[in-house]
């Protein structure tokens, strides 16, 4: 899913200075910066009231006076919590990766998307070289950038897609090695504020061994196998991003492949949230519709899959820069998905 950026991720373009003193080229960048906000007030939008009760004034009154106010102000603070108790059915976060594959698109923060940050391989190594199968990046970026983010989000995907998950079991076996050296050297940098995943790693994506097969199928169980060598990357993830992308105009194989992921990463995710990437058009690969957008029924069928099965949606966009269409579809379609989030809607 790489695209020409380094990162990405509200509040975070605002550290590329301090990005640029380590080793080797600064990332490129191809979004103005953000002003920084604290974790808190991004992730929720709601400022914390401060009660002061004139407690003074108060004794000085008699005994019942004083019951009536302090009953009207337990009122009052049950009142808040009660306003802000949140409903279960809400509690299901749609993160913004999309925003930066666009140009001149709205701040979707103000519709309801939460930040997410996602590192690229041309971060990760030195001088955006591309990197090979073998080579780990470079330690010193990931621990500064890492430093960094843990200061201005609390959720970052890892994208590294180019190490073999599959094949010989001694390549297979080095790649996890790999995997988990990177996620630990994020972790230890970040602190336990940041929440960390890979995308698309655990589960491996795949369509033609699940659709076509069926749970139970030899081909099936080999897929599962597959996973099974890669559980211990799961293992170390704070969440599982498992990619459900779209690749043909099929929706009900569509669904059968999205599900089968989703319950596959839950198959050994240990009660981690498992948050699906999806992206609003056909992927690149499909010769006669790839970088297309999905009709609005396909797209909304997607995301009520999700809704329904996983536990958020990161919506990531596009493969190559596009303009931001207010009417198309498919962001129609994610607004009324929302407005339901919002309204606690099934």
């Amino acid at each position: 899913m790489a695209r020409n950026f380094a990162l990405e991720g509200d509040g975070l373009f605002t550290i590329l200075p301090a990005l640029r003193k380590i080793g080797g080229e600064a990332p490129v960048v191809l979004k103005e910066s953000h002003v920084l906000e604290s974790p808190a007030s991004a992730a929720t939008g709601l400022a914390s009231p401060i009660f002061v009760i004139p407690v003074a004034r108060v004794l000085r009154g008699r005994w019942k006076s004083m019951k009536r106010i302090f009953l009207l102000v337990v009122f009052v603070l049950a009142s808040f919590v009660e306003g802000q108790t949140p409903n279960p059915k809400q509690q299901f976060p749609v993160f913004d990766a999309a925003s930066g594959g666009f140009s001149q698109g709205p701040n979707l923060k103000e519709y309801g998307l939460k930040p997410i940050t996602v590192v690229y391989p041309n971060f990760m190594w030195q001088r955006n070289k591309v990197p090979d199968a073998t080579s780990l990046p470079d330690k010193s970026r990931i621990i500064a950038f890492a430093q960094l983010a843990g200061q201005t989000s609390n959720i970052l995907t890892i994208d590294i897609e180019h190490w073999p998950l599959t094949g010989d079991p001694t390549t297979v076996s080095d790649s996890v090695q790999k995997y988990r050296t990177v996620i630990n050297w994020f972790k230890v940098s970040a602190g336990p504020g940041l929440k960390i995943g890979y995308y698309g790693v655990a589960p491996i994506r795949d369509y033609w061994d699940v659709v076509p097969q069926g749970k139970g199928s030899p081909r099936y169980l080999t897929w599962q196998k597959q996973n099974d060598a890669v559980a211990p990357i799961a293992q170390l993830a704070d969440v599982l991003f498992p990619s459900i992308y779209t690749f043909y105009d099929d929706r009900k194989g569509w669904q059968t492949y999205a599900i089968a992921q989703i319950q596959e990463a839950r198959r050994y995710a240990g009660g981690k949230p498992v948050y699906v990437f999806l992206w609003p058009q056909y992927h690149e690969s499909n010769k006669v519709l790839g970088n297309t957008f999905l009709p609005g029924s396909y797209w909304r069928m997607e995301l009520e899959t999700a809704r329904q099965y996983a536990d958020g949606v990161v919506i990531w966009c596009c493969s190559s820069r596009q303009k931001w269409d207010d009417n198309a579809p498919w962001w129609l379609e994610t607004q009324k998905v929302l407005q339901e989030i919002k309204m606690g809607q099934p």
